[in-house]
């Protein structure tokens, strides 16, 4: 090729590149007549080679083939927030971005790196653990009510009346139970019905 007119008849591979952006979208075998040049948006200098599994992508602009940061369709993170967000866009990642995924939801992004905030993760686990004890004392009521009105009414059975101690036993056992220990709570084991 001379001035972009091919020298002779022949074929060649051509590099094809997106109109929009510039971007290497592929290469192909052009046949060319001599005095004619190659389609639009094709050249026969070959892009750079990008190494296997990298977020690269070449792209052809006015000075030659540059390579650039290719992470479209990867998750970042906000710094801001933590929130996960899909890359649409090439280049490098936005400085209000990171590849690194915080570890729980109380991270936030402390210069280079996220840093749990070890006070509200607690507070929210010990609270994890009273909602479960309520929970928990809740089916004790639902399962023990009509044994409890059986005792009563002095109509309970000793069969119901052995099952009623050991749920009242187990109730006992999780209002003692030490939330703050959480999320390393034992909790007792639940009596048959």
């Amino acid at each position: 090729f001379e001035n972009g007119l091919a020298k002779a008849n022949g074929v060649v591979t051509a590099y094809n590149v997106n109109p929009e952006n510039g971007l290497f979208i592929g290469e192909v075998q052009e046949t060319v007549t001599k005095g004619v040049g190659l389609p639009a948006f094709c050249t026969i200098e070959a892009p750079p080679v990008i190494p296997e599994g990298e977020s690269m992508i070449a792209r052809l602009t006015a000075d030659g083939w540059e390579v650039v940061d290719d992470m479209r369709g990867q998750t970042a993170y906000e710094k801001s927030s933590g929130k996960a967000v899909t890359i649409s866009a090439i280049g490098p990642l936005d400085a209000s971005l990171t590849s690194l995924a915080p570890a729980t939801v109380y991270d936030s992004w402390l210069e280079s790196s996220w840093v749990t905030d070890t006070v509200a993760q607690k507070a929210a686990q010990v609270k994890e653990a009273e909602i479960t004890r309520t929970a928990k004392l809740s089916e004790v009521i639902s399962t023990t009510q009509v044994w409890q009105t059986q005792l009563a009414l002095g109509m309970i059975s000793e069969a119901n009346k052995a099952k009623l101690i050991t749920w009242m036993t187990y109730a006992d056992q999780l209002s003692e139970v030490d939330t703050s220990l959480a999320p390393y709570v034992v909790w007792p084991d639940k009596p048959a019905v």
